[in-house]
């Protein structure tokens, strides 16, 4: 059996390899013209940003562009790459709401795959966990709203199920819930979600 390893690639693969080896070549002398002083700020300011995304806080979008949701200085903010990650565009606000700390967005999209909502935990626990919409891949985004307390916590995971359903552990932080603190799984429908029904 020809090992996958040895199989050649195929034209199309190749071009796509090239290209890549001349985005990062073409990246490698960018940082390497730039000053000591501006390579720690960028890489120190990436770093920053790197370590507040999750995995599910990146999400692929139509035309091979990955969108990315983080948190930082009390709001989420979103950035869009078109190389596959290898650079991002300017940060943007999306969510910044007075007294609250909206925080680890973890984003599902919806069956038809039209919707992007973002699950985000309140960090400041004056509200319920928030959730937000985009119909348009990042463009505009919803208000924040809450969700109910069965989703109320924090590092939401949702996948969907065989059946369709969405399943979604966290950790459980609802004022009142007999199992606060402890990681605890939400059942139900994206159309229980977007509607922000118990599940």
């Amino acid at each position: 059996m020809q090992s996958l390893l040895r199989r050649p690639m195929s034209t199309s693969a190749n071009e796509k390899l090239e290209e890549l080896k001349r985005q990062l070549l073409n990246r490698s002398r960018e940082l390497n013209a730039m000053e000591p002083n501006q390579k720690l700020r960028l890489l120190d300011s990436r770093r920053n940003d790197m370590l507040r995304m999750r995995k599910n806080g990146i999400e692929p979008l139509s035309g091979n562009r990955h969108l990315a949701l983080y948190h930082q200085r009390g709001a989420l903010y979103q950035s869009v790459s078109r190389d596959g990650g290898l650079t991002w565009e300017p940060e943007r606000e999306i969510c910044r709401l007075d007294g609250t700390y909206p925080c680890e967005p973890a984003m599902i999209r919806s069956p038809d795959g039209k919707q992007i909502a973002a699950l985000c935990r309140e960090n400041n626990r004056v509200l319920n966990s928030l959730l937000l919409t985009t119909d348009d891949e990042g463009a505009t985004w919803s208000a924040p709203r809450e969700l109910p307390a069965s989703l109320t916590g924090d590092r939401h995971l949702p996948r969907y199920a065989p059946d369709g359903r969405i399943v979604c552990p966290f950790r459980d932080m609802a004022d009142g819930s007999p199992t606060k603190g402890d990681f605890v799984a939400w059942v139900g429908t994206y159309d229980d979600l977007a509607n922000l029904r118990e599940g």
